[in-house]
């Protein structure tokens, strides 16, 4: 869990990084993924996506528990890249058992 909550914010500048190298190569990628990323631009990156950039596709992955982009932003993303062309796939992570299974697991203090 330490190595988790080391790289977490690491994460979440990843799929912002994804999204800049996407949207500003000027040719078609194979694709993009981005895990529990945030659109970190304004409305005047639009205009700088090449046509041939608008063809590659992306896969977005967000956790509903996520504590660190909440999902309600994650939400955002999708919407705003089928606004300027491209088609986007957002998948939403649940908690997996180990997660559910590492937080009965914590001691509960009695006051």
């Amino acid at each position: 869990m330490m190595f988790a909550n080391y790289m977490q914010p690491y994460l979440v500048y990843a799929g912002a990084l994804t999204l800049a190298s996407v949207l500003l190569y000027p040719r078609t990628l194979g694709g993009g993924a981005v895990f529990s990323g945030w659109v970190p631009f304004n409305t005047t990156i639009k205009g700088k996506v090449s046509p041939e950039a608008r063809k590659t596709p992306i896969l977005w992955s967000h956790g509903i528990a996520d504590k660190t982009v909440l999902f309600e932003a994650g939400q955002e993303g999708p919407p705003f890249l089928k606004e300027i062309g491209m088609k986007c796939q957002f998948k939403v992570r649940l908690p997996s058992f180990f997660q559910l299974l590492f937080c009965f697991r914590q001691p509960v203090h009695s006051s």
